[in-house]
This record gives C-alpha cells, sequence and structure tokens, in this order.
C-alpha cells in the first residue's frame, strides 16, 4: 500500500511539473460560481470548463492579485489536459511576431519587455509570470487589440477622427452604441472610472470600447475558428469552421471581460461557441450577477 501511495505521489508531481512547477498553489483555491453562490475549487471548476471555447479574466490592470487570480486560472486549465491559447488585450495584433518569437524562446526577455512596454502602460512585472508560464509551457499568445494610438486616439477624440488609412487597418467596426451597452458602460465608467482610455468625453469613451471590444471578439474569433484575419481574404466563413480544437483564455480589463461588452460581441460573431467570465473581486462592490459573470477570481 505505502509503495502504491509513493507511486501515486510521484505520478502526481510528475504531471504537476508537466504543468510548469506550478499545480501545487491551484490545489487550495476557490472561485465563487455565481451561479450556486458557492465557493468552488478551481480545479474542480477548471474540470467543468473544458468544454469551452473562451474563457475570459477580467482584471483591475494594476491589481497584482488579480494577476495572480488569472495565472491559477491558466494552470489549473492547462492541468485538465486541453490545449490553451492565451489572448492579450494588452499586445495588439500587429505585434504576434514578438509573441509567436517569444513562445519559442527565440525572444528574450529584454525584449519582450521593450515590446511589452511600448504598447501597454503597466508593469511587465505584473504579467510576467504569465508570460513565463506560457513561454515554458509553449501555451500560444495571441494579440487581439488595435493600436495602442488608435485606441487613444478614438477614446479621446472620437471614432470619426480616424483618417481612412487608419480606419482601413481596423477590423469591421460599426461604431453604432447599442443603447443597453451604452447604459452598462455608463454604470461601469461611473463606478470604475476610465484610467487608461483617454481624456475625452463619456461618449468618445463609449466609441472606444466599442472598437477595443469588436477589435478583440474579431481577432479571437478569427485565430480560435481558424479564419484568415483579413475579412476580403478567401477561405471559411467562421460559421463553417470546425469546433475549436483549443480554449482561448482571454486576458482583458473587466469592463472588456463583462457579459454585455466583448463575450457578447463573441456571441454576435460565433454563436455557437461556449463562453465563461471570470471578474475580480471587488471588496464593498456589490456582487457581480450571472448576468454579468460566471465565476469570480481566486482571492
Amino acid at each position: 500500500m505505502r509503495a502504491a501511495l509513493l507511486l501515486a505521489a510521484l505520478l502526481g508531481a510528475a504531471f504537476l511539473a508537466a504543468c510548469g512547477g506550478h499545480g501545487a498553489d491551484t490545489a487550495t483555491d476557490t472561485v465563487l460560481d455565481l451561479s450556486s453562490g458557492r465557493e468552488l475549487p478551481l480545479n474542480e471548476a477548471a474540470l467543468g470548463l473544458r468544454d469551452a471555447d473562451v474563457v475570459f479574466l477580467g482584471e483591475r490592470h494594476d491589481s497584482r492579485a488579480d494577476h495572480a487570480g488569472q495565472l491559477a486560472v491558466i494552470k489549473a486549465l492547462a492541468a485538465t489536459g486541453r490545449p490553451l491559447a492565451v489572448g492579450l488585450e494588452m499586445i495588439p495584433h500587429t505585434d504576434q511576431t514578438a509573441l509567436d518569437a517569444w513562445v519559442a524562446g527565440s525572444l528574450g526577455e529584454d525584449a519582450m519587455r521593450r515590446t511589452f512596454a511600448r504598447d501597454w502602460g503597466e508593469p511587465w512585472e505584473l504579467y510576467r509570470p504569465i508570460f513565463v508560464f506560457c513561454r515554458d509551457n509553449k501555451i500560444p499568445m495571441r494579440g487581439l487589440n488595435v493600436p495602442s494610438e488608435i485606441a487613444r486616439q478614438v477614446a479621446e477624440k472620437g471614432f470619426s477622427s480616424l483618417t481612412p488609412a487608419q480606419a482601413a487597418g481596423l477590423p469591421p467596426v460599426a461604431c453604432v452604441i447599442d443603447p443597453g451597452y451604452k447604459d452598462f458602460l455608463k454604470r461601469m465608467y461611473e463606478a470604475h472610472g476610465h484610467e487608461g482610455h483617454g481624456g475625452g468625453s463619456f461618449e468618445h469613451f463609449c466609441e472606444a470600447q466599442v472598437v477595443w471590444d469588436t477589435a478583440m471578439a474579431y481577432y479571437g474569433v478569427r485565430y480560435l475558428t481558424g479564419v484568415p484575419d483579413d475579412a476580403r481574404a478567401p477561405g471559411r466563413t467562421a460559421a463553417e469552421a470546425p469546433r475549436p480544437d483549443r480554449t482561448l483564455v482571454v486576458l482583458c480589463g473587466m469592463l472588456h471581460a463583462w457579459k454585455p461588452a466583448m463575450p457578447a460581441r463573441v456571441h454576435g460573431l460565433q454563436p455557437g461557441l461556449v463562453l465563461a467570465v471570470f471578474l475580480p473581486r471587488e471588496q464593498g462592490a456589490p456582487r457581480p450577477s450571472t448576468d454579468d459573470a460566471d465565476y469570480l477570481l481566486p482571492e
């Protein structure tokens, strides 16, 4: 019996090592299941998400706790054996070659840090553990955003300020703000502010959110379904594409991760995809409902 227990322990350790040696810290993590209202072991929740096509992990960009929770979820999902990819709000799709080189091990950390600093305003150190885990475990990373200067311009001056050349470089975006979506954004804008989204009006803030949500949904769906990023390129449409062979885990701000935001855009592009949403736990804030998310991240 002792020999059998020892063998089981060794096999378990080998499996965790195959996932980067970081599995032990997910064993005691829990997530709040909003449908049942109970704390659920993260590993159990991950097993229930093996059929998910897209898992959104919302964050407060400057929160070390949120990024630790995101990493715990990624590790737990990887431990199920389901292939993963990690999509990033922080990196535009135009810098995809840098991400590919990073995961392949041919781009050093200093170079990746410089690319990250150019594309994103938060410290590299907050995201480094996730980047290193993906590199060490050969998990593809995908840039989902538009170039930061485009998002900043829309937030400050509005969608109409884009030149024809700038607009032509975007995926198909109809900057029409649904009244329900606008009400949602107003609630979030008033509750959380709009740090990092420019200094323009609320209308311009809404337009920037629409551009970001739509573009990130577009590039994420194209990656999952194998449809070229260029909408004018020949090939399969999203509706004709087979079921994805992996789960895309999207790291993004909590305003983008809320169900009425990017998940709704993904659903509009590809209704058959199975989605799940995690949001951060906010002390003193009302608990989100299942209209907002499915789970709250580990503390």
